[in-house]
């Protein structure tokens, strides 16, 4: 078995298991919504055939059993209680381990497999599900059922990424098969085959003990646009089984086979006839009972096709990096021809080209905003991990939390959303265990028993928001406040905002908590979960009010590949300013340029004073324009905040490709990377939230005590 086989069963099976585990939370809730039965049930069904297929068969077994009890939930034989929630709960668990770990032979979770044996065992579900079958029996007196399959696929079912051969393997799972006529009658001629088009069809004769649901069930996800014809011939299976003209004439009236396959069909008919009466379960020479049979037909329809394919991440990149290439290449040539243009030389041909030009960078802009489209991921899988966190956690804590996820549909650069999972974690584990009260603490309060966190993710001027919010105690300022006075963090005398100082939790080694649990702390661990998103060019905000919970906003770029970005200069230097914390350029006039007590410099912009920093000195470039009035003002605003930084002109809007500078050089506080221009130089790109931090202390540094 191919390792490329193994791991896309893997990965296919943890997207099912992502499935439950969002299911079972809902069936908790509404125990009685079928839709999410049947969800639980098909994603069940599915790891159980697959693991089938591969020959996994701890997992198939257990799948198969947990499937048992589901589909009795489904038929109503049997409700979705807390008895049977606990059982998919531990079945679940066990599954995801046995994945994550690759114990796909389950030799290292045999107590937990009989464990769960023994729960399932106690759920006491066994009902006989049919009331009418006929009494053949096998020789270990186990009732034997009858069936007769047509199937006919669409011819472009391979382009789904579907075998229809795999789909009659999966059919021995739930019986024997008698007989499998395929049927070329379609078939074209060898000069008009196409090789990616189906042109079979089968009529297949099953023995089975299963119920023809479960028949159903194997062809559960191909069944939207292909014609499926299960038929229950249990009744008369003497006659379909002779082998003689009522046999001929049941195959012919039924449009099971055409003449030219009528021989051959009824010999083997007849031998497997033959065997069956061997056996002891069919007599041949019974005669008809006067019922008729009811032919179970079915035009099933597949609520989980899909017109999705799979693209391994690594092609994607390669062809972003190839994209990226042809962007530098392009904006090369670009520069090359506009020089021509300004110095005036053959100047009609020149302004042609920058048009053609400008159409190339159009349709590049367009491909790449595609190709970066297929690398994009809704956000929603990974709010769903923190459904069963959640749940848990308030189980453990003795608390009652209502987790409401919002934004499920929010599209992310999967880089991105790998690199933000365990911050999140972090931060639900934290409103939790610190941020809702006990149910007697809220009551008490005046609030309901039921805390409340939500989880939303939303598009926010070309990023992604993401909000922690919850409606518990909230952030105690004055102890926070206190704490970091006591380790020198801030001065007594140090002006500081409420924003401020709920930051001051993501302080490193910063924690107000008397005792720290093995869940999370106010700041235990929040520097890293700082560090990870600062790593991903976002920014955190914390809005507290105490007895009325917190809000964590956390915004990020939604990809870390390319930007938009403003090329500025500033000497003989060039900078790219990320364009979505811009918010316009001005000339300062002198009478807009104050000073604050002498010392801080700040710009009087319409309404409001904007602080003031120049870029030359936070970014140690030497360059003739220093004062506001000389050069132009961009004002930038990062969350609430906003700052006029001085540059010496405005070069144009430009899209480049960031690079990381971490392998190369230490990561600088205000840099966020670095890109390669058209004439081959290097400009760094602006890191805009830690301009701000950074200003700061250049204003200490540079203007106080002058």
């Amino acid at each position: 078995m191919s390792e490329d086989m193994i791991a896309t069963f893997l990965e296919e099976t943890m997207e099912n298991l992502e499935v439950l585990e969002e299911g079972f939370i809902e069936l908790e809730k509404s125990p009685e919504d079928k839709e999410w039965i049947d969800s639980v049930f098909r994603a069940m069904h599915t790891i159980k055939g697959g693991a089938g297929l591969m020959g996994f068969e701890a997992i198939s077994e257990i799948a198969h059993q947990l499937e048992n009890v589901l589909d009795q939930v489904r038929d109503g034989s049997s409700a979705y209680t807390d008895d049977v929630a606990t059982a998919m709960f531990q079945g679940y668990d066990l599954l995801k381990k046995m994945v994550a770990e690759g114990d796909l032979d389950g030799k290292n979770v045999q107590e937990k497999k009989e464990a769960l044996n023994s729960i399932i065992r106690d759920l006491s579900l066994g009902v006989d599900l049919d009331n009418n079958i006929p009494p053949f029996l096998d020789k270990s007196g186990e009732k034997v059922k009858f069936y007769k399959l047509e199937l006919k696929f669409q011819q472009d079912i391979f382009e789904t990424g579907t075998d229809p051969l795999m789909l009659i393997y999966e059919l021995e799972e739930v019986g024997e098969l008698l007989q499998v006529f395929s049927k070329t009658e379609m078939v074209p001629e060898l000069r008009e085959l196409d090789p990616h088009q189906f042109h079979l069809s089968w009529t297949i004769f099953l023995k089975s003990h299963e119920d023809v649901e479960a028949l159903k069930n194997v062809f559960i996800f191909v069944l939207d646009e292909n014609d499926i014809e299960i038929i229950d011939i249990t009744e008369n299976a003497h006659e379909w089984f002779k082998g003689d003209r009522g046999t001929k004439e049941l195959l012919l009236t039924n449009g099971t086979l055409t003449s030219e396959y009528m021989d051959d069909a009824l010999e083997k008919l007849k031998a497997i006839g033959m065997e069956l009466e061997k056996a002891g379960i069919l007599k041949l020479k019974a005669e008809k009972e006067d019922r008729e049979s009811d032919k179970v037909k079915t035009n099933l329809k597949s609520s989980n096709s899909s017109n999705t394919i799979r693209v391994e991440t690594e092609k994607l990149e390669n062809i972003l990096n190839h994209l990226a290439e042809l962007l530098i290449a392009q904006s090369r040539v670009k520069s090359l021809v506009t020089i021509g243009v300004q110095n005036g030389k053959k100047e009609q041909q020149q302004r042609e080209i920058v048009n053609a030009f400008e159409e190339v960078d159009k349709i590049i802009r367009i491909v790449q905003e595609e190709v970066m489209n297929t690398s994009m991921i809704p956000i929603g899988a990974t709010f769903m991990r923190f459904q069963r966190m959640v749940r848990d956690l308030a189980l453990e804590k003795g608390k009652e939390i209502e987790l409401v996820l919002n934004g499920k549909e929010t599209d992310l650069d999967k880089k991105v959303i790998e690199q933000i999972t365990d911050p999140l974690k972090h931060l639900v584990r934290n409103a939790v265990d610190h941020g809702i009260e006990l149910p007697e603490e809220r009551v008490a309060k005046g609030k309901p028993r039921n805390g409340k966190i939500q989880l939303n993710a939303f598009h926010q001027e070309g990023s992604i928001v993401i909000e922690i919010i919850d409606d518990g105690k909230g952030i105690d300022e004055e102890a926070v406040y206190q704490r970091a006075l006591q380790k020198g963090i801030i001065s007594a005398d140090e002006p500081i905002t409420s924003e401020e100082i709920n930051l001051l939790l993501f302080r490193p080694g910063f924690s107000t908590a008397k005792t720290v649990t093995d869940i999370s702390g106010r700041g235990v661990g929040l520097d890293v979960v700082m560090t990870n998103i600062k790593n991903l060019r976002g920014a955190v905000n914390v809005y507290s009010e105490k007895d009325q919970g917190t809000t964590i906003k956390i915004k990020l770029p939604l990809t870390l590949a390319i930007i938009d970005g403003m090329m500025v200069r500033i000497g003989e230097e060039r900078f790219i300013v990320p364009l979505n914390f811009i918010l316009e350029f001005i000339k300062a006039e002198k009478e807009q340029v104050l000073k604050v007590e002498g010392r801080e410099t700040i710009i009087h912009l319409r309404n409001e004073y904007v602080p003031y920093s120049s870029l030359h000195k936070i970014l140690n470039v030497n360059t003739d324009i220093k004062k506001p009035t000389d050069g132009i003002l961009i004002i930038v605003k990062n969350n609430e905040r906003k700052m006029a930084v001085l540059v010496d002109e405005i070069l144009g809007q430009e899209q480049v490709v960031i690079k990381s500078i971490k392998e190369n050089m230490e990561q600088t506080e205000g840099i966020a990377g670095a890109t390669i221009l058209g004439d081959g130089n290097v400009a760094l790109i602006l890191d805009i939230p830690t301009l701000f931090n950074v200003s700061t202390k250049l204003n200490e540094k540079v203007t106080y005590g002058k």
